[in-house]
């Protein structure tokens, strides 16, 4: 290879710093003006990487995270859980972002005029290194020739990764062969371009802003150089950057050593796959040797996990734009479920009805017994501006209307309108004139019985050194229930007390300083180190959580401050010098209403060469921390096997003399053999496949040297992922081996139990409505003191969109789940039945109880109230007999009154 240097003069428009600040592989030099274009365009796609997030009940399996660091919101919701073999389950969840919710992608354009006029090194191994200054002026030297790649690659790392001079940006990359050296003069432009191109949308289509849970890989290419992306499935994403280092994860910014990013050769004996379509050309293998497999397109095409067992996608080609893209079209799992979806193309009719996306699910052994679930899109009409206004194109683009879950249940979304603009300049910190993309941000989530409302507020951010971009922060978060007005047949939306309609967690957000310093500082290479930002939420209830962090993104400070002004404080002191986000030193202290700080302890924290925790102190007081003895008989430490990466000992002191210790070991696949606790009393593990199926046997010790054991068996009838017999052994008090017997049959569709026979032969059945809440549980029959036989069965019955005419001034018109259950007893050979123990429990969209309503011959009806606050604390209960009780709590929200009033 000849690399040629380009003595180069600057009349640029562009900084070319931009590109050396963000790229991550190895780029060409400075003066290819492709190679420029390709950098700036992949700047974009990094220029933010979510983290994650927590859960709640009409919402039960909807997750909501607003970024402490971006100011983003995160909303992650799963439509399908099917589990699996070994722990290798299938989910299908899809996440909303707001950061990636742009309808159309930032891209540049990069044109150049030159004049041109040569001399060759010997042939070895090089690093070119491109140094840009503030401005436009950048330049181009050579160091070589090294023996070696290795050598050469320690020469280009120390380029890349010095922080020791911010007056200048260095960017280094490393090849093999000779340098030609050519004499340039170049005047370099730029054209600010919005692409209505999207990568979820040509990935997913799922609706603008979001995607499936699923990992896969950005494959860019701009120029002929390829920039790679992983998206891990949760909304963090990383960009892939190859480097000889074996332990590398190269993954860059990826925190820890425990996992890696590969690429596969052609024929490879160990990380070969292929899903009958396509072979696989990259492999994510994380720390329990879980391997996820993408195609050389970057489509997802298997995972599989280290006993063998894999999930299989398959893909179907659509057009989106005119370009063609694989989308998922089936997954079969580690049981053998089939998982199909179904694509209409309607977005461009001109009787537009909304765009589907059919999911069904089919039991590997009767096929008609489905569940499904539909996402309908509408589409929105959307321009794309360049930087003078001037319209370039229009066009639909989809959102995500609704979601029909597996019940019939409808969630729905709404998004900010008109779709706010994003303006954004590589070249230029002036967004006036400006390119423009938009955001669909999401404004509201509708549920069955309530409700989440966004708000947002805009910033700007640097967009490398030279540009800068508008983004988007949530402001405002709140939720409300539902309810309903019988008078007028129509639905509203208020807090838990209708009289004050105080919005439900009703949450607001402030921002100090942005993550890349704008404006104050071009990009967050030339951050001070004094620099600091930092959010700040307050809840409704008063209490304030600030997060303060510095140019690094370390975390500073946790902050909790209460309504009456107090405060409890972490200070992160100290951080681990190979995992820069994991503290090593943290302070903990109260401070009062007058700024006093007291009860101050310190807790040190220690990490493995991978980034596993390996030791933990208690708090301890500053005299302790400092005391190597004391602080040692207060630490807990860990330690792990190599290959799993699984915990295989803890140990801690119970008093000065006393070590205690827990251990594991596991075999060759990473299967658990045994486990001794702190008394030394070792369970045992034993795997073995035999006639029935795979067996596990467990052997635990009892008091008196006796033993119980279990074993589990996964047969063929559960597709080796369920246990279909059990068997319980223990010693009775005569010294007796006593066994017992169960045998399951399952529901394989939603993975539960649907009969179970004990050893004398009486089944229990279970059955299941398609969102796997049990509806009845069948009793073994039973003969009665009549002599007549009688089967007993508890009933459970699901009623949404419900509302109770006997609600209090505080409950009254919300819409509700009641769940139903009663025992009906009947005499085997009769069609009715008795009804016993009737019960109507109602809840709201949060979970909460508003009225339990039970029955008895005697009595009649007995009612009970429930009442929230504004943050869904219970506040009020009100029995049957009118008695009263009301709660009230401190500043720190723990309970700290109750009162009772008799017979109100």
């Amino acid at each position: 290879m000849i690399r040629n240097v380009k003595k180069t003069f600057f009349s640029s428009i562009l900084a070319i710093a931009m590109f050396l600040a963000f790229s991550g592989g190895s780029v060409q030099a400075a003066v290819n003006i492709q190679g420029l274009e390709g950098v700036l365009n992949n700047i974009a796609s990094k220029q933010n990487n979510e983290n994650q997030k927590p859960f709640l009940a009409d919402r039960n399996s909807t997750e909501e995270l607003i970024d402490p660091i971006t100011g983003s919101l995160t909303l992650k919701q799963t439509d399908i859980v099917l589990p699996g073999k070994d722990g290798l389950d299938l989910s299908i969840a899809r996440i909303y972002n707001s950061s990636m919710s742009e309808g159309a992608t930032k891209k540049v354009t990069v044109t150049s005029s030159s004049s041109s006029s040569t001399t060759y090194s010997t042939l070895g191994w090089y690093v070119e290194v491109t140094r840009c200054y503030p401005g436009s002026t950048c330049s181009t030297f050579y160091l070589g020739p090294y023996t070696s790649e290795s050598a050469a690659w320690l020469v280009e790392n120390d380029y890349n990764y010095s922080t020791t001079n911010t007056s200048y940006i260095d960017f280094a990359s490393r090849f093999y062969g000779q340098v030609q050296t050519t004499y340039s003069t170049y005047t370099v432009k730029t054209s600010n371009i919005p692409d209505k191109n999207n990568y979820l949308r040509s990935r997913y289509d799922l609706g603008t802003g979001w995607f499936l849970a699923f990992p896969s890989v950005q494959k860019e290419k701009y120029s002929g150089k390829t920039y790679l992306t992983f998206h891990d499935g949760t909304g963090a994403s990383y960009s892939v950057e190859f480097t000889p280092d074996t332990s590398d994860s190269n993954l860059a910014n990826y925190e820890g050593k425990d996992a890696e990013f590969r690429q596969i050769q052609t024929n490879d004996p160990v990380y070969g796959f292929n899903n009958s379509q396509v072979s696989a050309a990259y492999v994510f293998v994380s720390s329990d040797k879980r391997r996820t497999y993408f195609a050389d397109d970057g489509r997802l095409v298997g995972i599989q996990d280290r006993f063998g067992n894999q999930i299989t996608f398959k893909h179907t080609n659509r057009t989106v734009f005119g370009n063609t893209y694989p989308f998922i079209s089936e997954i079969i799992d580690s049981v053998g479920r089939t998982v199909t979806f179904t694509y209409e193309d309607t977005i461009n009719a001109t009787n537009f009805n909304g765009e589907n996306i059919d999911v069904l699910v089919k039991d590997p052994d009767n096929p008609s017994h489905t569940v499904s679930v539909r996402y309908i899109k509408d589409r929105r009409n959307v321009a794309l501006l360049d930087s003078n206004d001037n319209v370039i194109e229009t066009f639909f683009i989809p959102t995500l209307w609704q979601v029909v879950d597996r019940a019939g249940l409808v969630n729905s979304f709404s998004y900010q309108s008109p779709s706010q603009k994003v303006r954004f300049m590589f070249h230029t910190k002036s967004l006036n004139p400006s390119a423009y993309t938009f955001a669909i941000l999401l404004a509201e989530a509708r549920y069955p019985h309530s409700r989440s409302m966004y708000e947002y507020g805009a910033t700007i951010r640097n967009l490398g050194p030279d540009g800068a971009t508008d983004a988007y922060r949530v402001a405002r978060r709140y939720d409300e229930v539902r309810r309903y007005n019988p008078n007028t047949a129509t639905s509203y939306y208020t807090g838990n007390d209708p009289a004050s309609n105080a919005k439900i967690n009703d949450t607001s957000y402030a921002y100090t300083n942005d993550l890349t310093g704008y404006p104050t500082y071009s990009s967050t290479e030339v951050l001070p180190t004094s620099y600091l930002f930092s959010s700040e939420y307050m809840l409704g209830s008063g209490q304030k959580v600030k997060r303060t962090y510095n140019k690094k993104m370390q975390m500073v400070t946790a902050e909790v401050t209460t309504s009456s002004n107090e405060k409890k404080r972490v200070t992160y002191q100290e951080f681990d010098s190979n995992f820069k986000t994991k503290p090593t030193k943290l302070k903990i202290e109260d401070i009062t209403s007058g700024g006093t700080a007291y009860n101050t302890q310190y807790i040190g924290q220690t990490y493995t060469d991978w980034g596993g925790l390996q030791s933990i102190t208690q708090p301890l007081t500053s005299t302790q921390y400092q005391n190597a003895a004391t602080k040692a008989l207060y630490t807990t430490s860990f330690t792990y096997e190599p290959t799993y990466k699984m915990l295989t000992q803890k140990q801690w002191y119970q008093k000065a003399a006393t070590l205690l210790t827990e251990s594991y070991t596991f075999d060759t696949l990473g299967r658990i053999l045994t486990y001794t606790n702190a008394a030394n009393e070792t369970t045992q593990y034993v795997y073995a496949q035999g006639p029935e199926g795979f067996r596990i046997e467990v052997t635990k010790p009892l008091e008196n040297n006796k033993q119980a054991k279990s074993v589990r068996i996964y047969g063929p009838d559960g597709k080796f992922a369920f246990p279909t017999i059990s068997k319980e052994y223990y010693t009775d008090s005569n010294n007796n081996l006593v066994e017992s017997t169960s045998t399951k049959t399952y529901d394989l569709l939603l993975g539960l139990v649907r009969t179970d026979t004990n050893s004398e032969g009486a089944t229990t059945t279970y059955s299941y409505d398609d969102l796997g809440r049990v509806t009845s549980i069948a009793l073994p029959a039973y003969t009665g003191e009549d002599g007549n036989d009688y089967t007993m069965t508890q009933k459970y019955q699901y009623f949404p969109y419900r509302y109770s005419n006997y609600y209090d001034a505080n409950n009254t018109q919300i819409i509700n789940t009641v769940l139903e259950s009663y025992i009906e007893l009947q005499k085997v050979g009769e069609s009715f039945g008795t009804t016993y123990n009737l019960q109507n429990q109602i809840y709201d969209g949060f979970g909460n109880p508003r009225q339990v309503q039970t029955y008895d011959d005697d009595n009649g009806w007995a009612i009970t109230d429930y009442r929230y606050d504004k943050v869904n604390r219970p506040i009020y209960v009100k029995d049957a007999e009118s008695n009263v009780a009301t709660y009230s709590y401190d500043p720190w929200e723990s309970w700290r009154k109750l009162s009772m009033l008799t017979g109100i």
